[in-house]
């Protein structure tokens, strides 16, 4: 919902919630893209839901992995050899994972990264003039 990522037509939790996720796994995406020949590996992961002390209810006990088992995907990541080179590609329970259809659409990877650039081009230029105002 490229016109309301901010929320201010409406905010639905669960909604916003799955779209920045699959944001979040489209952005690695196109920086896997864009760092392509560098020898840089950029991947999304899906930790799933974890048992933590907040959340102790039934379904926590029956669904929920461990602490462990919820970073078990970025540990292999971050320190098992076999990954090395393996780039844009979304994780899920230690393996690559299908996920949406949605993260095959190159096309909806580099507009959100367009429109990321905006924002933050946006912001850093009201945070220009906000300082000077107050030197």
């Amino acid at each position: 919902m490229f016109d309301n990522l901010d929320g201010h037509r409406f905010y639905e939790p669960s909604t916003f919630y799955g779209q920045s996720k699959l944001a979040n796994a489209l952005y690695a995406k196109e920086l896997s893209r864009r760092l392509s020949g560098r020898g840089i590996a950029v991947n999304s992961v899906d930790p799933g839901a974890a048992r933590t002390r907040i959340n102790k209810g039934y379904f926590s006990r029956l669904f929920a992995k461990t602490p462990a088992q919820a970073a078990a995907t970025q540990a292999l990541l971050a320190a098992n050899p076999q990954t090395s080179g393996i780039t844009g590609q979304y994780w899920s329970d230690c393996k690559v994972s299908q996920g949406s259809s949605l993260l095959e659409d190159g096309v909806l990877a580099r507009r959100l990264w367009d429109v990321s650039a905006e924002i933050i081009a946006r912001a850093s230029s009201r945070d220009a003039h906000s300082l000077q105002r107050a030197a």
